[in-house]
């Protein structure tokens, strides 16, 4: 009888850390957040939607490029300097902001600067909507 009694305790314990480690490691993967990738990372995946969107020569590639991943590297910078206070950060964004449009129109043609200004109040209109902010179109 007392064998019968520790073959199902073992059983039981048995039972209960094959779900432990099936609960454990069946877990997705956690999402990288855009925000949480390298400057180079996000700078990459910028240049090649801004590539596509309005279609960049071979000779302004490279000159958008390090205009973006400057203003990702100070992005970060700024980020941690403003130690979790929003207002600061939403200044320092919006400052890198206005920097980064006036740069890209040293780059891009005027044609090219009207993509890029449509696109960025679409997708503007776009993420106000999602939060529940009445947008006029």
């Amino acid at each position: 009888m007392l064998g019968l009694i520790f073959s199902l305790n073992r059983v039981s314990l048995l039972t209960i850390a094959l779900c432990w480690s099936v609960a454990v490691f069946a877990q997705p993967a956690k999402k990288v957040r855009f925000a949480d990738k390298s400057a180079e990372e996000r700078t990459n995946f910028i240049v090649s939607v801004l590539k596509n969107r309005l279609t960049l020569t071979q000779a302004q590639e490279p000159k958008i490029r390090d205009i973006v991943l400057a203003s990702e590297k100070q992005r970060d910078t700024d980020f941690k300097a403003s130690r979790g206070n929003k207002d600061a950060l939403s200044d320092a964004r919006k400052k890198r902001n206005a920097a980064l449009v006036v740069e890209f129109r040293t780059v891009l043609t005027a044609d090219q600067m009207h993509i890029f200004n449509k696109n960025r109040l679409e997708l503007r209109n776009e993420w106000l909507k999602q939060a529940g902010v009445q947008v006029e179109d």
